[in-house]
């Protein structure tokens, strides 16, 4: 099913193409909000990067559609693990630079992601990351894994979301039960990290 299926047809059941604008949003965020769920292992990526320029602490852009990292780590040139990373704020992060930090860290702040090596401060060649992404959603006539699989389950939280917003209760009620069996179908069906 496209996203200009679902539209179509949440249009259809909820009998209101006068909000087929809203009902496309309605669309586009319940697919994400649904790929949000779980940490679902279709919508993970693995990748071994190259720094571009090797220091003790480095600073990269994150991918397009992140979501969320599972593990960053510094690797050798083969991918042998060097170190695993743990998550920081920055002030704690920045608090490190002066102390030497005992373990490899790294923390997130608008679109990049800084990390930075052990206490003997040494260069970072590669890192391998493994993170969440949101699918893509650029246009009507995109899909995806869960919208083909479990069309139904989409279908019904929009029709939730839409007839929530035009306070019908009974109807919002009946999408929101049959949502929720549908979802527990998914979690169990679908192997999570």
């Amino acid at each position: 099913m496209l996203i200009s299926e679902l539209t179509a047809r949440v249009i259809m059941e909820t009998g209101r193409p006068d909000l087929e604008n809203l009902i496309e949003s309605i669309a586009v965020s319940s697919i994400k909000q649904l790929h949000s769920t779980a940490k679902f292992l279709r919508d993970m990526v693995e990748e071994t990067i190259a720094v571009p320029t090797p220091s003790p602490i480095v600073r990269l852009t994150l991918p397009p559609r992140f979501r969320e990292f599972k593990d960053v780590a510094i690797v050798d040139s083969y991918g042998k693990p060097i170190a695993t990373c743990e998550a920081s704020s920055p002030s704690a992060f920045l608090g490190q630079v002066n102390k030497m930090p005992l373990r490899p860290s790294y923390y997130m702040s608008g679109n990049t992601y800084t990390v930075m090596s052990n206490r003997e401060l040494l260069p970072i060649l590669y890192l391998y990351v493994t993170y969440f992404q949101h699918p893509a959603l650029e246009n009507a006539g995109q899909s995806t894994w869960l919208l083909e699989q479990y069309p139904e389950v989409v279908v019904n939280y929009c029709n939730f979301k839409v007839h929530s917003k035009v306070g019908n209760d009974a109807r919002s009620h009946e999408s929101w039960k049959l949502y929720r069996e549908g979802l527990e179908t998914i979690l169990i069906d679908q192997p999570a990290a």
